[in-house]
């Protein structure tokens, strides 16, 4: 089972099966497009690629960061495989609560610094969004 979960400028992901798990888990595939044949652009995010593999590593020691599964190449795109984690994003639930008050704001940011603390301890500049 493979189903489209997003898709921006450098990739998509994709709600899948980890075949290789003893039980079978949903994970999350993330495919890096890779659009152009220039060797010094692929040799770039091959580099990229594996330095953001060495992070996701040390970060998924983390009880609240999705842990890394997996990353391989395959077809001139670099794929990551990342444990699933259910749940709405924050977007969606202010999509569906409308904007939050502050005592809604204080719970999730007591839950969120550390986390950002614990990235930037290991010199990792997060960029989602």
């Amino acid at each position: 089972m493979v189903k489209k979960v997003s898709q921006g400028s450098f990739g998509k992901t994709f709600l899948a099966i980890y075949e290789q798990h003893p039980q079978k888990l949903l994970c999350i595939l993330k495919q890096i497009l890779f659009s152009t044949l220039d060797p010094k652009s692929y040799q770039t995010t091959a580099r990229l690629f594996r330095r953001e593999v060495m992070g996701l590593s040390q970060l998924g020691q983390h009880p609240q960061i999705p842990l890394l599964l997996a990353s391989f190449q395959y077809n001139q795109n670099f794929y990551l495989v990342q444990e699933y984690i259910q749940g709405l994003t924050l977007k969606q639930e202010l999509e569906q609560q409308g904007l939050f008050k502050e005592k809604q704001i204080w719970p999730i940011l007591r839950e969120l610094l550390p986390i950002l603390q614990f990235i930037h301890q290991h010199q990792i500049i997060h960029r989602e969004y």
